[in-house]
């Protein structure tokens, strides 16, 4: 991996439409969220943020083409790449939503998310080409990007001390990045931006990369069911819950009082610097601290569980900008961790984790 930059503001700008109709105005495309950050793994470099688009026109637009332009420092061209609707199965059918409706708003996914490490991304020029009310007539617009590398305040450890798969993180497919928060349910929570963008969540397997025996429908059948937890790195628990039930169930009632409720029982613990860390989904009544507790690295905080909008027992584990909901998600750089590659183990010195790893502590192979 190579040595990451300290620079931590980044600038999003928005062009001015290159061919804009009188009578009606293409839809209005901003990144967000506003800082865009470059998270490094292996040999690839990966951007995790989305386009808002507002349609302020009286008439309805079909998105027909995205394509990325990378510049280096130099602003001289590196790579471009086009997503249109040519051929009979187009690539453009990919984008989660491609039509907008007068006066609407949407959340469109980025599908250039992943790059190879030997470009520079200095700056991105996306463009994007529509059609007004899905016919010929097409108008162009332009967004600039300019990420940044994220410069971690903390070393984290792995919060489970055992072989563990990650079962959805968030690459381009996972459900904590596919968060539209412009939907009714997230905004009637008040929720403005997505603080899962780069969440995990984390299942214990045995050796054989099982996650359960038996059956799938007992928590107990699940070899993660009342693992510990322990703090990623060292801070202080700013909110936490734990009288949930562990029936994988969203209490509704609790939404209208905590919009963490989604996350069945929980802690959140501030690093320091802007860097909260979230621990989903705990098993009832397994919390070990509390509220203004100081903890340690490596201190036992609570077990997995199965509360909340829990699948199966598992811990979710993210890093945001903020306690709530309002924050946004911030990538997530381990230490001291291993891949397992089946008979073969890869040691990451710092880096990212993401769906399909299977992953453990170094220490526990010592």
């Amino acid at each position: 991996m190579r040595p990451m930059s300290f620079v931590v503001i980044a600038a999003v700008a928005f062009l001015a439409l290159a061919r804009p109709s009188a009578e009606a105005p293409a839809p209005v495309v901003e990144a967000r969220p506003h800082v865009v950050h470059i998270e490094r793994r292996d040999h690839a470099q990966a951007l995790n943020f989305d386009f808002l688009v507002t349609n302020l026109s009286d008439e309805a637009w079909l998105l027909h083409e995205i394509e990325v332009s990378v510049y280096d420092a130099k602003g001289r061209l590196q790579a471009r790449q086009t997503l249109n609707d040519n051929g009979n199965s187009p690539g453009i059918a990919t984008v989660n939503q491609r039509q907008i409706a007068a006066g609407e708003r949407i959340l469109v996914f980025n599908p250039f998310h992943t790059f190879d490490d030997e470009l520079e991304l200095s700056a991105l020029s996306f463009r994007f080409v529509w059609r007004r009310g899905g016919g010929d007539q097409a108008s162009t617009g332009e967004v600039r990007v300019l990420p940044v590398d994220y410069a971690p305040r903390v070393l984290l450890r792995l919060p489970l001390g055992r072989r563990s798969l990650v079962w959805d993180g968030h690459d381009y497919y996972s459900h904590h990045r596919r968060f539209n928060y412009l939907s009714a349910n997230a905004v009637a929570a008040g929720t403005q931006t997505n603080p899962d963008r780069y969440g995990l969540d984390l299942v214990p397997v045995n050796d054989a990369g099982d996650m359960h025996s038996g059956t799938p429908a007992s928590n107990e059948s699940w070899y993660g069911f009342g693992t510990p937890v322990y703090a990623a790195a060292p801070g202080t628990v700013v909110a936490s819950f734990d009288a949930g039930l562990d029936n994988r169930d969203v209490d509704e009632a609790r939404l209208k009082s905590d919009a963490l409720a989604d996350y069945g029982n929980y802690l959140v613990i501030d690093h320091g610097g802007g860097e909260f860390a979230l621990y989903g989904h705990l098993r009832h009544a397994s919390a070990r601290v509390r509220r203004g507790d100081v903890v340690a690295r490596g201190q036992h905080i609570a077990a997995v569980g199965a509360s909340g909008s829990s699948l199966m027992p598992h811990l979710h584990f993210q890093l945001q900008t903020r306690p709530g909901t309002d924050g946004d998600g911030l990538p997530a750089y381990f230490t001291d961790i291993v891949r397992v590659l089946g008979a073969r183990v890869v040691p990451v010195i710092r880096g990212p984790i993401d769906s399909g790893d299977i992953v453990e502590p170094a220490s526990a192979r010592r």
